[in-house]
């Protein structure tokens, strides 16, 4: 986990470098593949198809049921799987909100743009490292507060500690989708809701939230393919 991290932070420093360097470069030269080139590149594209989606897809048809029975008994594991990968979809896109909301309103500025590097370190720790993680913190909670004995259950057993790993390794997704939403935000049309009496919350609800929904859309989906197959930390908790 250590080493991931500090890929990650070495990363992130090599990306701001580059991105300083190219400022004032030119665009860089479109090549058009023709001949056998071409041939070549559209075949190399063609096996990654074939191997990472048409072959996969084809196995998994083979292994579908043969009858009624087998079809019915994926309904109960389906359901929880769209259930959980909805929900953890949810807190992501709206963790991501709040954490690129806060940045942009909130002072001091530190704190949200700390929350925004931890958010996106998710990718960069293991499923399996991170579900350790998350237990072991909501067993100390669970100790420091008795709350098994005042909930009836351990949340380190439940789907919180599920949702809290979703949350936690792809908040990252939540964010560069409300970071998208919020770049193509006018100033003046809250400028102008402002001028009309709308306060924050009516001024978020009625002008940036129908901008925002687009980009919070495609985030919400890409959220739930992710929790749906994160595997690690769902099987560990």
């Amino acid at each position: 986990a250590l080493v991931a991290l500090a890929l990650a932070f070495a990363e992130r420093a090599l990306r701001a470098h580059a991105a300083r360097a190219g400022n004032g470069r030119r665009r860089p030269r479109r090549i058009v593949l023709t001949g056998a080139r071409g041939i070549a590149a559209a075949a190399a594209a063609t096996v990654v198809l074939l191997l990472g989606f048409v072959l996969p897809a084809l196995q998994l048809l083979r292994w579908m049921p043969d009858d009624a029975l087998g079809y019915a008994r994926l309904l109960a594991p389906l359901g929880s799987t769209v259930v959980l990968g909805s929900t953890g979809a949810l807190l992501v896109v709206v963790a991501g909100v709040a954490i690129v909301h806060a940045r942009q309103a909130a002072a001091p500025a530190w704190f949200p743009r700390a929350l925004r590097h931890l958010a996106t370190l998710g990718y960069a720790v293991p499923g399996t490292v991170l579900a350790v993680g998350v237990l072991f913190a909501l067993v100390a909670i669970e100790r420091a507060f008795d709350l098994r004995a005042v909930l009836g259950v351990a949340l380190s057993s439940s789907l919180v500690a599920v949702l809290l790993a979703l949350v936690a390794r792809f908040a990252r997704v939540g964010v560069d989708a409300a970071e998208t939403g919020y770049g193509q935000l006018r100033p003046v049309l809250g400028e102008a809701a402002a001028t009309l009496g709308l306060g924050r919350a009516r001024r978020w609800l009625r002008v940036d939230l129908p901008l925002l929904r687009p980009a919070l859309l495609a985030g919400l989906m890409l959220a739930f393919v992710e929790c749906v197959k994160e595997l690690p930390a769902t099987l560990m908790l």
